[in-house]
């Protein structure tokens, strides 16, 4: 191990701080432990090394770090080696995580670490016998919320005071949260455990910050999702300067040993990270004091989770994201999860989706029309069976139309381009919008003398879009079987063309 340990760094193994240059990065970094000493200590140094192997992250070894140093704690404090730990030790952790005021994050964090160390005694046999398996698959989870967003008055409300930085009253940490639920589509928990060093610059005028999932790696490691937004607009503009003004408060306490300040979202006033219910219980606060009513004239009950639903409901009716985009980005299961985040507000179940909900591929499913009672948009069972008897496999892209290539992974920026793609006609109007509102960020860049790497960006966009406008078109011009999911009586007689 100190052999491996010299391919990082030139620190003795049992030094305090490692200094760290990683070779793939070329970057410099600190590791610092805590005055543990002993089996545990070699343990906890032996962890953090392997991270450093197999992911050539020294933040990610720091986190396991302090936190597995927590976990060693508990176990000093109950008498007990971390060589003799079985599940039921693990339950009494769990149990002692559930009652402290801390985040989900930190918990599942807390719980990864004890994992972690507790395989680098396995691998390493600090056992002197074989024992049972023991489970740390245990996960903390926010309370499930209700699957409807705020009415659109209040968060028109709630984006006119967060948006505007003359709210001094606004906590740095609680704004760029609410700037972070607003623009990604993830869950609290994961923006609670974004990390301080979140931020990077792929290209000019553009810059990335990275959210970690509940999906984990083999090292119980969070896997990330990378969000790419331009400097130049002026919501995003904001959220840059909240991220550099945030990571530099938590960077100026990282030199009084401060727990919990490799968080981007640390708390200065509560001297550790941002929890769910303190995000929460301030915006509870803040529509009280500033007399913000719903549509039935009542203080809304607003919860970070319902920012979920409002950030997933605009990508469905964007008619630039597609429900698989969609999908991926929330890390849902399946699309049909991703489609019931639609809800406009809390006061329209009865138009859900709008047409977006109208791709769901069932002989019975239709919209009626509050002014006549005729369905609408009903899918024609006939012209799907046609489509179904022209190839052995067929699949759904909601929002972009059906998929006959058994071997692909459909994907909104390249199945426009792919031979086995159909698009879906009724939505030429959601395409032809997002191309006009493209087209003139495009031509405020070029005025405003932005980036080249911006407006190239934006162009790619552009690109894509087009080329699902060009297929729908070139389809119709050949009199082609392009989907139409509008229903015609008629139609249901025979197998007319779309």
């Amino acid at each position: 191990m100190m052999q491996t340990l010299s391919h990082f760094s030139e620190s003795p193994w049992q030094a305090n701080i490692w200094n760290i240059q990683i070779p793939t990065s070329g970057k410099n970094a600190k590791i610092s432990f805590p005055s543990i000493h002993g089996l545990d200590a070699d343990i906890l140094r032996a962890t953090a090394l392997a991270f450093l192997v197999q992911c050539a992250s020294a933040e990610a070894a720091q986190r396991v770090v302090r936190e597995g140093a927590y976990f060693l704690s508990y176990l000093s404090k109950a008498g007990i080696p971390i060589e003799n730990i079985r599940t039921s030790v693990v339950n009494q952790y769990i149990n002692h995580l559930r009652d402290l005021d801390i985040g989900v994050s930190q918990k599942n964090s807390r719980i990864r670490s004890a994992c972690s160390l507790y395989e680098t005694c396995v691998e390493n046999l600090a056992y002197e016998w074989y024992t049972d398996a023991v489970d740390f698959s245990y996960r903390f989870s926010e309370p499930a919320g209700k699957r409807r967003a705020p009415d659109k008055s209040v968060m028109d409300a709630l984006d006119k005071a967060f948006f505007d930085l003359s709210y001094e009253e606004i906590p740095t940490v609680i704004r760029l949260t609410y700037f972070l639920l607003r623009l990604i589509p993830n869950r609290i928990s994961e923006v609670l455990a974004i990390s301080l060093e979140c931020l990077s610059y792929p290209e000019l005028g553009l810059f990335s910050v990275s959210i970690p999932t509940a999906k984990e790696t083999p090292l119980h490691i969070p896997r990330y999702t990378q969000y790419v937004f331009s400097m130049d607009g002026k919501t995003e503009s904001i959220f840059y300067r909240l991220l550099r003004e945030q990571q530099d408060t938590v960077r100026s306490w990282a030199g009084l040993d401060a727990t919990d300040v490799d968080y981007l979202l640390f708390d200065a006033a509560r001297g550790r990270a941002l929890t769910a219910n303190d995000f929460n219980t301030f915006l509870d606060k803040f529509i009280h004091e500033h007399h913000i009513f719903d549509e039935n004239g009542d203080f809304p009950v607003v919860t970070s989770h319902d920012f979920r639903h409002v950030c997933i409901g605009e990508r469905l009716r964007s008619g630039v994201y597609s429900p698989e985009q969609t999908m991926k980005e929330a890390n849902h299961s399946n699309v049909d999860v991703t489609l019931s985040y639609g809800y406009q507000s809390k006061h329209d179940e009865a138009k859900h989706l709008g047409s977006i909900s109208s791709v769901v591929l069932k002989s019975d499913f239709m919209v009626a029309d509050q002014e006549n009672t005729a369905p609408r948009q009903r899918v024609n069972p006939v012209k799907y069976d046609r489509l179904q008897n022209n190839t052995a496999y067929i699949r759904i892209i909601p929002g972009c139309g059906l998929c006959s290539d058994s071997k692909c992974i459909p994907q909104y920026e390249k199945c426009a381009f792919c031979d086995g793609f159909t698009p879906d006609k009724l939505y030429m109007e959601y395409f032809t919008e997002a191309r006009e509102i493209i087209q003139k960020r495009i031509l405020k860049f070029m005025k405003s003398n932005s980036s080249p790497e911006a407006i190239a960006f934006e162009k790619k966009q552009l690109e894509i879009i087009n080329a699902y406008i060009t297929k729908m078109t070139d389809a119709q011009k050949r009199n082609d079987t392009t989907i139409d999911f509008r229903y015609d009586d008629t139609e249901a007689l025979s197998y007319g063309t779309a």
